[in-house]
């Protein structure tokens, strides 16, 4: 039998629930198709970060207002 390649993939693609929503996105086609022929090393950075699953909603911030249009450029020829 030969020896799978160790492959690192996001571990909600493998269906484990460390989404920013404790959610996950499993894929089954990287599950039963891919995962014949790999070994999946599960990564999630969020997580190994320190943030927690689920993830407390953030506000976005508004956008900030546009420059200015009093500047004049003027060409001296």
């Amino acid at each position: 039998m030969l020896t799978k390649i160790k492959l690192g993939i996001s571990a909600c693609l493998l269906g484990e629930k460390v989404r920013y929503d404790g959610g996950h996105k499993l894929d089954r086609f990287i599950t039963e198709t891919l995962g014949q022929f790999v070994e999946f090393v599960p990564v999630c950075p969020e997580v190994e970060g320190g943030l927690g699953v689920p993830q407390a909603v953030k506000p976005v911030p508004p956008a900030p207002a546009p420059p200015s249009s009093s500047l004049h450029q003027t060409c001296k020829g």
